[in-house]
């Protein structure tokens, strides 16, 4: 009987990850910070709780409370998971990147293969970019978003001890390159998510000339997700046949933005997952404005609903589109080229009409045993070197 453990202060593609490894262990054992009623709900049955949730008792603090928020929600949540690691047994151990610095030093005294998720681009990469869209959105930088060298360094302390780094796309692998050793990105395997998403019932409505384009911004309304631009680019399109839409979770700086750029959008909170894919499905042109992401979920989703994406490079978006024919792959913070786009978009509605039937007609959107196949041979591979 083979055993994973898995440690985790945050969720993101958790699910995935646990559904994937059930195939090739037959004890799964989770430490995460979230409550277990919430693990129950979102996950597999048959996977052993073991919940830590001081973690997220601090994170509901208010910011003033923190000096460096990441790392020092990190630190909490190592030290509630110190006890479990005195007696940690396990053929292959998994950890969250910027979580289990702890967790990789006690594998490397045990000689149990750690395996680091990294469900974004390397750490010295992401404030890189974080820094520039703070700067473009002419706001003070939020220390809760931009991590501090210090939480950088225990990041990267991680990679190098890692015996297997997971990343979901090109993007991420490519920023690995730019900042690590060639020893860490020898470790580096892209292991592609795939997904079970709900297919287009009706078929989309050929647009004319005659028609509204609904364009749609999701995920939080944040600078990192570029929400600034969206509404600097929602204000220079006075044409009646457009309107902009934004739906997602509000952070410390979205109030800071809707004030500063007053933009023309119906914003809308938080959506269950079903009424997103219902917004999906009633809009046409998916907008990606994101400064850096490892990969916006929100692309495979909108693909399978039979939107259009406009979105930059820094998202993940060459893992799914190809420019010009399912989608535009622009420059993070250029405005002139989301302009020129949307325009064109709107003197010949018929590019969406055609882009749609290159959606339709090639599906890149990965099936969910794609993954697990993805990830099962990663394991194996590492299984089989140690």
């Amino acid at each position: 009987m083979l055993k994973v453990t898995i440690y985790t202060g945050g969720f993101f593609h958790l699910p995935i990850v646990t559904e994937a490894v059930r195939k090739s262990f037959s004890e799964v054992a989770l430490h995460s910070s979230y409550p277990g009623y919430y693990l129950k709900k979102k996950l597999h049955k048959g996977i052993d709780l073991y919940p830590h949730i001081s973690k997220e008792i601090a994170s509901k603090l208010p910011i003033w409370c923190f000096s460096d928020r990441p790392y020092q929600l990190s630190q909490i949540f190592q030290n509630s998971i110190k006890g479990s690691l005195k007696n940690l047994n396990s053929d292959l151990v998994i950890g969250w990147a910027g979580q289990t610095l702890s967790v990789a030093e006690v594998c490397a005294v045990k000689q149990i293969p750690f395996l680091l998720e990294r469900g974004s681009t390397h750490i010295r990469w992401q404030r890189e970019r974080l820094k520039i869209a703070y700067k473009n959105a002419g706001l003070p930088e939020n220390d809760a978003e931009v991590p501090s060298e210090k939480y950088v360094v225990a990041q990267e302390k991680e990679y190098e001890l890692a015996s297997r780094i997971h990343v979901p796309t090109p993007l991420c692998l490519r920023s690995f390159e730019k900042y690590c050793s060639f020893d860490v990105s020898q470790k580096i395997r892209i292991t592609k998510y795939g997904f079970n998403f709900p297919s287009v019932n009706q078929r989309r409505k050929n647009l004319t000339r005659s028609d509204t384009i609904k364009f749609l911004f999701a995920g939080t309304l944040s600078v990192r997700k570029g929400f600034f631009d969206y509404c600097t680019i929602s204000k220079k399109v006075t044409t009646m046949d457009a309107s902009f839409t934004a739906v997602g979770r509000h952070d410390n700086d979205t109030k800071k933005i809707i004030e500063k750029f007053e933009p023309n959008i119906l914003i809308k909170t938080s959506q269950s997952k079903e009424e997103l894919f219902t917004l999906y499905y009633q809009h046409d042109v998916l907008i990606i404005c994101s400064y850096e992401e490892g990969l916006s979920m929100i692309i495979p989703e909108a693909l399978s609903q039979g939107m259009v994406i406009i979105g930059t490079s820094d998202s993940g978006l060459d893992e799914y589109i190809t420019n010009g024919v399912n989608g535009f792959i622009l420059n993070a913070g250029n405005i002139d080229e989301f302009l020129d786009i949307i325009f064109t978009l709107l003197k010949d509605p018929d590019v969406i009409n055609k882009m749609r039937d290159n959606i339709k007609n090639n599906n890149t959107v990965s099936p969910f045993n794609s993954y697990i196949d993805q990830y099962n041979s990663s394991i194996a591979e590492l299984m089989s070197s140690n």
